[in-house]
């Protein structure tokens, strides 16, 4: 059985809706379009908070960072209309190349584990590169 882990979230204290994307690489791969990135039920609102899910059980957050080279999570903070026009151009591991992202964030697993309740606050200025 798959199971979704939800432990880490994301409050998003912009004014822009967001979306986000994980790696535990700074190459980043993903098999995910576009357009998973800025569906509704993946994008963030201005004030308010999202869950970022992995699959698998309460350690999955551990085994992914620890699977990666870097030994730690990337999250890239993509403002969701702004990737809309790339939908069928680029592909997100493009995007992430090209630094099409608002922001990234790295961090250990130490680092992540002092952050209060797993939340991760993103705040942005409204101007962004794209």
């Amino acid at each position: 059985m798959d199971y979704q882990n939800a432990m880490l979230s994301v409050e998003n204290k912009s004014p822009l809706l967001i979306t986000v994307l994980y790696s535990n690489a700074t190459n980043v791969h993903t098999e995910n379009n576009v357009a998973f990135y800025t569906a509704d039920w993946v994008t963030i609102a201005p004030d308010s908070v999202g869950d970022i899910k992995i699959n698998g059980r309460a350690d999955a957050w551990h085994e992914y960072i620890e699977s990666g080279k870097e030994k730690k999570l990337f999250i890239y903070f993509f403002a969701a209309d702004s990737l809309k026009r790339y939908d069928g151009r680029y592909s997100m591991d493009q995007l992430c190349a090209m630094k099409k992202y608002l922001k990234v964030n790295s961090y250990t697993e130490d680092q992540l584990s002092m952050l209060p309740g797993e939340l991760v606050t993103i705040m942005i200025d409204s101007q962004h590169p794209f």
